[in-house]
């Protein structure tokens, strides 16, 4: 049977499955399941769910027609029909989360359409060679989006993947401003920087506007261009004729909601744009748009996240006026320093939030002894040497601060060894403790103190230059004069 050699031939629901994360099977009209995929870890009760499939059967295969069950409170199934000229002789069935459903119909819409294009064809070859081209293209964007995590980068990727696919001269990616009050342009392809820089369109305005209002993909033939004079035509279009200068604008959906629209323009070739071409930028496009709002999603959780950890360093700054402000200063200098040491993002985020929470742990500290207008005793001196422990402790309960305990933990440590609170020496001081002690003494010096007023810049650049490669790391402290040098760290 073609179908079944085919399907062997290729692995296709297998990579279909990988691409959409929907468990696909396959039922002839004899109920025998002729191919399933191996990505099933939504169902745990095989027998049970084979059983909701093969229900699914006698609907599709008595009405000819696609139907979708709820198989409980959680999941659903969509079944679609085989068709070949002696009629149905089987059933794609897929499954997935109810919360899903959209993105679901239109995956396995896109599969369907993609066995039945093979069927329908004579040449199986050339129909195998073309669909599996196809199949790792789709499947090479599903695993690069999910591994960048920058929306400029993810749409440029989409427009030059959906250039290269659907092979067009001229690409664009759209998303809305931050007020949705009109969209603009992220990503393009073949299209002058002026244009990118300046085009701004509102919801219903033109093709995109239109297909964001409607919140369904379009094909048209000439668009707006019959509206433009013969110079503008050639200035913005490669060809003259505009019934077979299609553009193709899909919108980005994700969760029910539409962020964005992608339009092409200028075939090759010159013909028009299929449905097949629809189908395939719809897929990308819902790639994309998951990825992007999974983006958006990271990144508001990640603004919180930040904005919590400000807020208890500012609660635990102001138990003390005279350090008011010190935590955020503290991690302002450390990324400055971290910058001329050329460290890596992920690492200056790291070293932010440790500048952030330093001296968290000074909450366990009597206030008498941070308030103290005269030099602290040996027993009060001992309290104070508590509080980068007292700090660990209590950010060392969140697990996503793990990287930053350590750091914490050795703030106090000194080059030489005579430290706190364990005597580290040299390079076994955790790197982002050994910056953060030249950051938070430089800042400590250059703020007023209850036991003495502040020194002067000078007067604190000189005392870190003196204690080089004794309380210092002195490649640490090379980057700390060049980022003074360079204006990087600013005290007023």
């Amino acid at each position: 049977m073609y179908i079944q050699e085919f399907l062997q031939k290729t692995d296709l629901l297998n990579k279909l499955a990988q691409i959409t994360g929907i468990p696909l099977f396959i039922v002839d009209s004899n109920q025998q399941v002729f191919q399933s995929t191996k990505l099933c870890e939504l169902i745990k009760h095989k027998g049970r769910c084979m059983g909701n499939h093969l229900s699914i059967l006698s609907e599709v295969m008595s009405s000819g027609q696609s139907c979708v069950q709820e198989c409980d409170t959680e999941y659903l199934r969509v079944g679609l029909p085989i068709i070949t000229n002696e009629g149905t002789i089987g059933v794609l069935t897929g499954c997935g989360l109810s919360s899903k459903k959209q993105e679901i119909k239109q995956n396995i819409l896109l599969i369907n359409d993609i066995i039945q294009n093979f069927i329908n064809k004579e040449d199986m070859a050339k129909e195998v060679g073309v669909l599996y081209e196809e199949l790792n293209l789709l499947y090479e964007i599903a695993r690069t989006v999910s591994n960048i995590f920058d929306v400029d980068e993810i749409c440029q990727m989409l427009v030059e993947k959906a250039v290269e696919i659907i092979r067009v001269e001229r690409a664009s990616l759209m998303l809305f401003d931050r007020e949705r009050e009109f969209l603009k342009i992220v990503a393009a392809h073949g299209i002058p920087q002026e244009i990118v820089k300046n085009t701004r369109i509102k919801v219903g305005e033109g093709v995109a506007g239109k297909v964001v209002k409607d919140g369904k993909p379009l094909i048209v033939s000439d668009a707006e261009v019959e509206k433009l004079s013969e110079e503008e035509r050639l200035k913005r279009y490669k060809t003259k004729s505009f019934i077979s200068l299609p553009i193709i604008s899909v919108p980005l959906k994700a969760v029910g909601e539409i962020i964005g629209v992608i339009n092409l323009t200028d075939k090759i070739d010159r013909s028009i744009f299929t449905s097949r071409d629809l189908k395939l930028l719809t897929a990308m496009a819902t790639q994309g748009a998951i990825a992007i709002k999974n983006f958006w999603l990271f990144t508001d959780a990640k603004e919180l996240f930040f904005n919590t950890v400000k807020s208890l360093s500012s609660t635990i700054d102001a138990k003390d006026t005279y350090t008011y402000g010190h935590s955020e200063r503290v991690s302002k200098i450390a990324l400055a320093i971290a910058d001329e040491l050329n460290l890596s993002f992920k690492e200056k985020e790291i070293i932010y939030l440790a500048g952030l929470l330093h001296d968290v742990g000074k909450i366990g500290i009597p206030e008498e002894i941070l308030h103290k207008p005269s030099k602290l005793n040996e027993k009060e001196y001992s309290e104070i040497k508590k509080h980068p422990t007292i700090s660990a402790q209590i950010i060392g309960t969140i697990r996503q601060m793990e990287d930053v305990v350590p750091i914490i933990l050795h703030h106090h440590e000194r080059f030489e060894g005579r430290g706190y609170p364990n005597g580290l020496k040299g390079k076994d001081i955790p790197l982002g403790s050994r910056i953060l002690a030249i950051a938070d003494t430089f800042d400590a010096m250059t703020s007023n103190r209850p036991y003495r007023d502040k020194f002067t810049i000078d007067y604190a650049i000189a005392e870190i230059k003196k204690y080089s490669n004794i309380q210092f790391d002195p490649q640490v402290t090379r980057a700390f004069l060049s980022a003074i040098e360079k204006g990087k760290i600013l005290k007023e």
